[in-house]
């Protein structure tokens, strides 16, 4: 009788820990997302402490020190129990970014910001207040369209596919723009500026 006794327990308590276990994988699963493309990030070409020299006509100058520049590295994503069955995972998300800083007293509040994010398709380029956003794809690693020059001959300098943003300075808006056009590419990064304050272009030395 006692050995019937337990035997019932010892049955009860497997069934239990059965029911745990089938509970405890069944609200939660996991997905392996990966971290930023290499290849995406080509794009981004500063690394801290780079220098970014720009010149005028004047032979004014504008320097830029790279301070910051973060990719976003593999992570595991949890999933839940969907209904009325499987599980529910979010997209797997990255991003990078890089950032630079002007050590020019006239200039102190400039800053270069390049920028990218998967899978909403987005790069962004920017001087100051003046933003590009190109329409990226993640699958083939290229810009798939946005406002581009062929070539462009910047301080004496050759460059290709070059993508470029500019603002219309006569809208009221846009008034106080201090950067209002920007050139970019992917081998150089920021090629040059056209600078309000001077009524000038800036490009690298």
């Amino acid at each position: 009788m006692i050995l019937f006794l337990l035997t019932l327990i010892l049955l009860k308590m497997y069934r239990y820990l059965l029911f745990c276990v089938v509970l405890l994988t069944a609200c939660k699963h996991s997905q392996d997302c990966p971290g930023f493309d290499d290849r995406d990030a080509a794009w981004l070409v500063y690394h801290v402490n780079d220098t970014i020299k720009f010149t005028n006509a004047a032979n004014d100058k504008i320097r830029f020190v790279t301070t910051q520049r973060n990719t976003d590295p593999s992570y595991s994503e949890v999933c839940h129990r969907g209904e009325p069955a499987g599980y529910y995972c979010k997209p797997c998300t990255s991003s990078a970014s890089v950032s630079a800083v002007t050590d020019t007293l006239r200039r102190n509040y400039y800053r270069i910001n390049l920028e990218m994010l998967n899978p909403d398709g987005n790069l962004s380029f920017a001087v100051y207040d003046n933003m590009g956003i190109l329409d990226y794809d993640y699958d083939t690693h290229t810009v798939k369209s946005a406002d581009k020059l062929d070539t462009l001959t910047l301080g004496g300098t050759l460059y290709h596919d070059v993508y470029f943003h500019e603002v219309d300075t006569l809208l009221t808006f846009m008034t106080n723009t201090i950067v209002w056009k920007t050139y970019y590419n992917k081998q150089y990064g920021i090629l040059g500026f056209y600078d309000r304050q001077t009524h000038s272009l800036f490009y690298r030395e």
